[in-house]
């Protein structure tokens, strides 16, 4: 599977958390019941269009059942850090903002 010249692979939040969410429930039928993620077609076709832009195999499928390969393993291990960094930018933007507050209402 060759990989897509120039494209970004994990683009958006979006595309981290339908991975990581397919990992962490081993199915897709699993995965759209999982809090923020969407019906298990559309989860299937946002695996199939990473795996297009990856250039590889993410996951190994059987009839009700998702296996990471060794590519998938890593991609999930590193989507991971990256939402972990984005919650905690999220959170640190948060508490400059309520600074900000305070200080603009004359409190410490």
């Amino acid at each position: 599977m060759p990989r897509r010249p120039d494209t970004p692979v994990f683009g958006s939040r979006s595309r981290l958390d339908v991975l990581v969410a397919a990992a962490d429930a081993g199915s897709l039928n699993g995965a759209d019941r999982l809090p923020g993620t969407e019906r298990s077609n559309h989860l299937s076709c946002v695996i199939k269009r990473l795996e297009q832009d990856a250039g590889v195999e993410l996951f190994e499928r059987n009839p009700g059942d998702l296996r990471l390969t060794a590519a998938g393993g890593t991609a999930v291990h590193h989507a991971r850090m990256v939402l972990r960094q984005m919650d905690a930018a999220d959170s640190a933007l948060a508490r400059a903002r309520e600074t900000l507050d305070k200080l603009a209402r004359g409190q410490r």
